[in-house]
């Protein structure tokens, strides 16, 4: 019988139920549903189904023959170098590894490599077994960020706590001095102290509408669950991060006719706070007037859409169905979690958000939430 082992074309000279065996193990590895590779003498000479998934091939002849390195993510090549090496020379079982491959997209895959040496073809090679990781790191980047956010919402409602009841107070003092200044100040001075007392009133006010605005956003409030408006969540969050348009864009507000949504005010308030800080960050300053964020709102079906275009510098195409996974980021100091925990968010509220690239440039999110009416008929069908 002669094989093609990728090298050369040789005779083999195995006993039949040797290859027999080898046909088993062969059938076995194409039916795995966990990613299998064979490597030998620095070269793969087979690869299972599973393993051209994951790396995103559709032929085995864009594998075979290949390096295994070639597969590696760059910052781990060095480090599997060496290892392959090793399995080479010494034919002995490595210990599990994680590290990352290479998909054909460019994109990294986080994964887990155990290598075991076998006699493969009748000569001693190394069996590669990958488990992907992605799910694990993906929920990992969750947890993470679930904490941090509930470790944050703790101290945002403790300072709410600790604000809110000096604030009342000194509001309370500055309209009851406002009220008994004509009875200890001239007249030719009431007039100008009025209007001082005027000016520190709205000016408490307002931190007081900031104060509620991260009362909501923290959780602080723990409002029943119910039907929201959710032109007042957008209007409070915009408020509250409208500091990060200054100086680069306008803000500009299209609202439809639309029901109310249900679900948390404090998650959906996370959830625009994010997209809105995103969308700002992608806006260079300098031209305020000529750069928009837009807010439109409307009705489809029994759903209530919420999309914020900006014309800010926009995102590549090929990076789009990245930016929800844990740690993606295109900014230098930024952890990529805030789109990533705004889909978890948005998935626990039966809702959805995707993105795309604006017409004229920019990005566009849209966030989708169930309207309050469609979710009552709805649990009504189910508990008749």
């Amino acid at each position: 019988m002669v094989q093609s082992t990728g090298e050369a074309t040789i005779a083999d000279e195995r006993p039949l139920t040797e290859r027999g065996t080898e046909t088993d193990l062969r059938r076995l590895l194409d039916t795995a549903t966990d990613a299998i590779a064979v490597h030998r003498a620095g070269k793969v000479v087979y690869a299972n189904p599973a393993i051209l998934k994951l790396l995103g091939y559709d032929r085995l002849d864009q594998i075979l023959g290949r390096s295994p390195v070639d597969f590696v993510s760059p910052r781990y090549r060095d480090l599997v170098a060496r290892r392959v090496f090793k399995e080479s020379a010494g034919g002995r079982a490595e210990p599990e590894l994680e590290e990352r491959f290479l998909h054909a997209s460019g994109r990294e895959v986080p994964v887990q490599v155990l290598a075991t040496p076998l006699r493969f073809e009748g000569r001693l090679a190394t069996l590669v077994h990958v488990r992907d990781l992605t799910a694990i790191k993906a929920l990992e980047g969750r947890l993470h960020a679930a904490d941090r956010l509930a470790s944050a919402g703790f101290v945002a409602a403790a300072v709410v706590h600790e604000v809110d009841a000096p604030l009342a107070l000194a509001l309370k003092d500055v309209q009851l001095l406002g009220r008994r200044l004509d009875a200890v100040v001239p007249t030719a001075h009431a007039e100008e102290l009025h209007a001082l007392c005027e000016r520190v009133n709205r000016g408490l006010l307002s931190v007081r509408s900031v104060v509620r605005d991260v009362e909501v956003l923290s959780g602080a409030t723990r409002e029943a669950r119910g039907a929201l408006d959710v032109h007042v969540v957008l209007d409070s969050i915009a408020s509250l991060v409208g500091f990060q348009l200054r100086g680069c864009a306008r803000l500009v507000k299209r609202y439809g006719d639309v029901p109310p949504v249900s679900g948390s005010r404090a998650k959906l308030g996370q959830v625009f706070a994010n997209v809105l800080v995103n969308a700002a960050q992608a806006i260079p300053p300098g031209d305020e007037v000529g750069n928009e964020i837009t807010i439109v709102t409307f009705t489809r079906a029994h759903e209530v859409v919420i999309e914020i275009h900006d014309t800010g510098t926009g995102i590549a195409t090929e990076l789009l169905d990245g930016v929800f996974e844990p740690f993606f980021t295109t900014k230098a100091h930024a952890t990529g979690l805030g789109l990533s925990v705004s889909r978890s968010l948005l998935e626990a509220e039966g809702g959805s958000i995707t993105v795309r690239r604006g017409p004229g440039g920019g990005t566009t999110f849209v966030v989708t939430l169930r309207a309050a009416s469609a979710r009552a008929h709805d649990t009504m069908a189910a508990h008749p």
